[in-house]
């Protein structure tokens, strides 16, 4: 049998939880209108296959986390009725459904983003007809949470019968080295998407000088820079003490752990208002959904990314007349 935490330290953890289970929702809410605007749109989703599949990544998370809120409330709540801190097996923490969503929401995200940093990279060096490589990057994300899940689970499966703490978690079920595999993964993953990004904002840049990039694929880079910064900020750098901390077997302290959850949520709900603010595309696609009011097509109606879109479909129908209008904007 476990030792039991006393009653503050309880009414603290439930508190914590607590908080999971609202910002997990909310967030959850978020990423959950995020997909819906998506997949109304034809246009939009073929155009941000990656940043969809980075929708329902993050949904993952933040499920996991309500998830994971709502089982520990539970159990902090029985210790405090009287109940027992009953010690469980390493098998049993891996059944449960909470930790498999967020295995998950910890794999798929950061290798997503890497994935989007490799297709901005991709397009900087292809000029203003790149190669569509968003599908075979989607599968790839996809094969790698299988496999590197699956490896975790195998883990857990061969030392199912290892004694556990009764609050179960990642150590507990896939034990230390897994656990280091998914805090590096959180830390490196988020970095290498953000110099990718980065590196493909650069090149784009200096290309844009000479209209070889689609000044659209320029501001969409901005958007992906700001979002990989952001998860940098906010997962990456948490996680790197967790890291430091798991290699060199030391504690770190609750004051750092705790809002490091909240901030791993955050940054899986903040997307769409990212989008929202730097994406014209996605902004006028909200608007619409809201009021049900198509934009006019109208030069007096375009914003200033619409005017700059078509300054440079005309610059390059001048340079090559043979490449079709419907290319040019693809």
């Amino acid at each position: 049998m476990s030792a039991k935490p006393d009653n503050d330290s309880l009414r603290q953890l439930i508190v914590f939880h607590t908080v999971n289970i609202s910002l997990g929702l909310v967030c959850s809410v978020l990423a959950t209108t995020l997909i819906f605007i998506f997949i109304t749109s034809t246009r939009m989703l073929n155009r941000n296959r990656l940043l969809f599949t980075l929708s329902l990544a993050d949904f993952c998370n933040c499920l996991a986390i309500t998830l994971m809120g709502v089982d520990r409330v539970t159990l902090y709540e029985d210790l405090l009725d009287g109940g027992s801190a009953s010690s469980k097996r390493a098998g049993e923490c891996a059944a449960e459904l909470w930790l498999f969503f967020r295995t998950i929401g910890d794999l798929w995200p950061p290798i997503v983003q890497t994935m989007i940093g490799f297709e901005c990279l991709l397009k900087a060096c292809q000029g203003k007809n790149p190669i569509n490589r968003s599908r075979q990057f989607q599968i790839f994300t996809v094969l790698f949470v299988i496999w590197a899940s699956s490896l975790g689970y195998a883990v857990a499966y061969g030392r199912r019968n290892e004694k556990a703490k009764y609050f179960c978690g990642r150590k507990a079920a896939f034990g230390r080295a897994f656990s280091v595999f998914i805090y590096a993964h959180n830390v490196f993953g988020y970095i290498a998407g953000l110099v990718l990004n980065v590196t493909a904002y650069r090149i784009a840049s200096i290309d844009s000088n000479s209209h070889r990039i689609n000044p659209s694929v320029i501001r969409q880079m901005r958007v992906c820079i700001m979002v990989s910064l952001l998860s940098t900020v906010l997962v990456s750098i948490p996680n790197s003490l967790s890291l430091i901390s798991a290699v060199h077997l030391s504690s770190i302290s609750n004051a750092i752990t705790k809002p490091a959850v909240y901030a791993t949520c955050i940054n899986s709900g903040i997307n769409i208002f990212v989008y929202f603010v730097l994406n014209s595309d996605f902004r006028r696609r909200c608007i619409f959904l809201l009021t049900r009011e198509e934009f006019s097509s109208n030069e007096l109606y375009m914003d200033a990314d619409e005017e700059e879109d078509k300054e440079w479909i005309e610059q390059q129908s001048n340079i090559n007349p043979t490449i079709s209008h419907q290319k040019l904007i693809e």
